[in-house]
C-alpha cells in the first residue's frame, strides 16, 4: 500500500552543504518521527512540501513515495524512476542513509508490491482493475531478458500514451524497477488478448526462476571487418547490466596504439604488452571501477573501464597510469546507462 507520492515543486536555493547530507540531518532531526505520525494520523501539514524540496534539492527529477515496509513499517523512497542517469545519485542517497530501524527503511528505487493483483488504478478518468492484466513473455536467450507483451480489457478504451504508461506502471509495481531493467527488454502494451498469456503474478514467478538461475560470468569474444575489409575484434563481459553496478556511471575510455600486423592486429610482441598493460590498468583503478570490454582494430585498442564518478582516487590511478604510457589516452564522459558498450551486450 503506497500512501504518497511526490507532489511537482521547486528546489530549494544552493546550499555550501551537500545536499544529499542537508536531507539526512532533516531527516534524522525531527522528519522522519512527524512523518510516521503522519502517516498514522492522516494530518499531513506541509510535510509533501518539505520532503519534496530536499529532495529536489538532490535533483529536481527525482521522485519520493513512502510506503508500507518489508524490514520495517515504512518505506522512504527516493527514486530516478527508471531514468539511468538519475540512478547513481538515488544510490548516493541510499548509501548515505542511517541505519535502518523497525520503523524506517529506506530504497533508490521502487520495490515490487507482492499485494499488485489485488490493486486498482485510476489513470485519467479509466478505472483499471490489475488482476485483469495479462502477460505474454518470450525469452531472448542471448541477452536473458524477456521481450513482454502487457494486455488490459481496458486497452480498447485508452490511447498508446495511457496503455504505455499503465504497462510500465504495472510492471514496476510488480518486479520492482530494478528488476524491469535487469530482466526485461522490449515491452508492447496491446489492445489483443495473446493466446499465451500468463497472469501478473505467474509472470513475476517466470521472471524469479529465471534469476535464480547461476548465471557465471564469462567473456565473449566478437569479430567483424571494417569496410575496407580489415578485421575488428571485440571482447565484453557477460552479462553487461549496468543496474548491477549502478554506481560506476564514468565511462573510461583509454585508447592505446600498438606495433600491427599487415591486418592491423597486434604482432604477439604487441599482444604480450596490451595485457600487461590491461593488467595494471585494472590492478590500478582497484575495486573502484571495471573493465567492462575492448576493441581491436587497425593498430589501436580501446578499453572501456567504468569507474565512480565521484571517486576521484580511481579517475587519478587510471590517468596517472595513461599519461606514463607512450601513446595512449584517456577520454572520461559520464555514462550511467553504459551506452557506449552497448552494441557489444
Amino acid at each position: 500500500m503506497k500512501w504518497f507520492k511526490s507532489p511537482k515543486t521547486t528546489a530549494l536555493p544552493a546550499a555550501p552543504v551537500s545536499p544529499v547530507y542537508a536531507f539526512w540531518s532533516w531527516w534524522a532531526g525531527s522528519a522522519k518521527d512527524q512523518f510516521a505520525a503522519a502517516i498514522a494520523s492522516g494530518a499531513w501539514g506541509d510535510l509533501p512540501q518539505k520532503m519534496s524540496e530536499h529532495v529536489h534539492a538532490i535533483h529536481p527529477d527525482l521522485q519520493w513515495e513512502l510506503s508500507s515496509g518489508t524490514r520495517a513499517q515504512h518505506t522512504l523512497c527516493v527514486t530516478g524512476a527508471g531514468t539511468p542517469e538519475l540512478r547513481p545519485l538515488s544510490q548516493r542517497w541510499k548509501r548515505a542513509a542511517p541505519p535502518e530501524d523497525p520503523v524506517w527503511q529506506y530504497e533508490p528505487a521502487r520495490t515490487r508490491d507482492a499485494t499488485v493483483e489485488e490493486a486498482s488504478l485510476e489513470l485519467d478518468g479509466h478505472s483499471l482493475d490489475l488482476g485483469q492484466t495479462v502477460v505474454d513473455a518470450d525469452l531472448d536467450e542471448h541477452r536473458l531478458r524477456y521481450n513482454v507483451v502487457i494486455h488490459h480489457p481496458q486497452f480498447a478504451r485508452m490511447d498508446e500514451r495511457q496503455r504505455q504508461q499503465f504497462t510500465f506502471l504495472v510492471l514496476d509495481w510488480a518486479l520492482g524497477e530494478d528488476d524491469v531493467e535487469r530482466w526485461i527488454g522490449a515491452i508492447e502494451a496491446s489492445v489483443i488478448s495473446p493466446a499465451t498469456g500468463q497472469s501478473v503474478t505467474n509472470f513475476v514467478e517466470t521472471v524469479d526462476a529465471l534469476a535464480a538461475q547461476p548465471i557465471e560470468e564469462t567473456w565473449v569474444m566478437m569479430q567483424g571487418q571494417d569496410p575496407e575489409g580489415l578485421p575488428v575484434m571485440a571482447m565484453a563481459r557477460r552479462p553487461l547490466r549496468w543496474i548491477d553496478s549502478p554506481l560506476l556511471d564514468l565511462h573510461n575510455k583509454v585508447g592505446l596504439t600498438y606495433q600491427a600486423e599487415p591486418n592491423g592486429l597486434p604482432t604477439g610482441e604487441s599482444l604480450a604488452w596490451l595485457r600487461a598493460l590491461e593488467d595494471s590498468l585494472v590492478a590500478a583503478a582497484g575495486p573502484g571501477a571495471e573493465l567492462l570490454a575492448h576493441e581491436t582494430h587497425a593498430g589501436r585498442r580501446v578499453l572501456h573501464v567504468y569507474s565512480d564518478s565521484e571517486d576521484q582516487n580511481v579517475t587519478a590511478r587510471i590517468d596517472e597510469l595513461v599519461s606514463a604510457t607512450p601513446g595512449a589516452a584517456v577520454d572520461s564522459s559520464f555514462d550511467p546507462a553504459w551506452r557506449a558498450v552497448r552494441h557489444l551486450a
